[in-house]
């Protein structure tokens, strides 16, 4: 049993922190063969800027098996603890390594513009599909650096990094502003992870969630979940929306 004290007292101490056997193999074995459907038809689209080659956006839109992450409370305690208790998914993508290469994640960066001193805006959450290290492309982060401001030199990120081993369906959870590169994939098959971005209520998310989600899939979501993706924080598109009946009207109160 996983002590979220503990874990949460790791997390802002290293930035980063790792939980072990946060979904099954059979589900990593599910998304996996999901992600790579996803993937050989996005690469057929001439137009993708290369900055997304190897990466899916919102596949949990296209296969609602992707929405297993949210049903985790381990997951949804420790961002409420860091983000309140109306936190909000920012971004959901994957990010897969192909064999003898890497993706637009190989560069030493943050997900976060934002560095407000002592103060957390968003959480990443990286998800294996399959067992990684730093053969296959795992991720390479740089621990305590949540509250540097300037890049690391690429001498400090080599001599200072760590790149963890993580089991398939492991759950590794960093500061977004937590300094990191995606790695190189040496072995002879595809490295394939789940990526996510939650921020607080009030910030904007890259995508109008509920909008996008079809009526098919809403009917299958929690309240937990609805609030996750958004539906707690629309904005109203007229005065009408507006001056609904509190239990009517889209948005909620008490969202931060």
């Amino acid at each position: 049993m996983t002590n979220n004290s503990q874990v949460v007292d790791q997390l802002r101490s290293d930035g980063f922190v790792i939980i072990k056997d946060f979904i099954s193999e059979s589900i990593c074995e599910r998304l996996e063969s999901s992600l790579e459907s996803m993937l050989e038809q996005d690469n057929r689209i001439e137009s993708r800027d290369e900055r997304d080659f190897y990466m899916v956006h919102n596949p949990m839109l296209r296969n609602p098996d992707f929405y297993d992450v949210f049903r985790k409370s381990i997951l949804t305690d420790i961002l409420t603890e860091m983000l309140g208790q109306s936190f909000i998914l920012y971004a959901y993508t994957t990010s897969s390594m192909p064999v003898s290469g890497s993706n637009w994640s190989r560069r030493i960066h943050v997900d976060c513009p934002r560095l407000i001193p002592n103060y957390l805006t968003n959480m990443n959450v990286f998800i294996p599909l399959s067992r990684i290290s730093e053969y296959n492309g795992g991720i390479e982060l740089l621990p305590k650096s949540q509250w540097d401001e300037s890049t690391p030199s690429e001498k400090t990120f080599e001599t200072e990094r760590i790149v963890p081993e993580i089991d398939a369906g492991g759950l590794l959870i960093f500061y977004s502003r937590l300094w990191h590169s995606g790695g190189f994939n040496n072995s002879q098959n595809a490295r394939h992870a789940i990526t996510l971005n939650f921020c607080r209520s009030y910030m904007r998310q890259r995508f109008d969630y509920p909008r996008m989600i079809s009526a098919e899939h809403l009917q299958d979501l929690d309240p937990t979940q609805r609030q996750i993706l958004g539906f707690n924080v629309r904005v109203p598109t007229s005065l009408e929306e507006y001056y609904l009946p509190e239990s009517q009207r889209l948005y909620k109160a008490n969202q931060g």
